[in-house]
């Protein structure tokens, strides 16, 4: 829903033609891992524990509607782009970790 699997793989398609840029990405694919771990605790205690369902999920994204029309936004204007920078998935980066904040 929130386009975790899509950043990533938007990551791993991205030229890496210097160590630099391997790390780069690396620590992207790393952090998103890190991000999708911690949000899905978040919405895990927010239902009690358990297996959610799609209600309780979007009963949580719900109660952060402007974070996750944001992210939501985001998500969708990347996805609008043929080729998405390095630059363009640090910021989905960081706006994705806002989400598990």
């Amino acid at each position: 829903r929130f386009g975790f699997n899509w950043v990533r793989r938007a990551a791993l398609r991205l030229p890496t033609d210097s160590a630099w840029d391997k790390l780069a990405v690396n620590a992207i694919v790393d952090d998103l891992s890190g991000h999708q771990t911690e949000l899905t605790r978040k919405v895990l205690s927010s239902v009690g524990g358990g297996r959610p369902s799609v209600s309780d999920v979007n009963a949580w994204a719900a109660s952060r509607r402007a974070l996750v029309a944001r992210t939501e936004q985001l998500i969708a204007e990347l996805q609008s782009v043929a080729h998405p920078t390095l630059a363009m998935l640090a910021v989905a980066n960081r706006q994705l970790k806002s989400m598990s904040d």
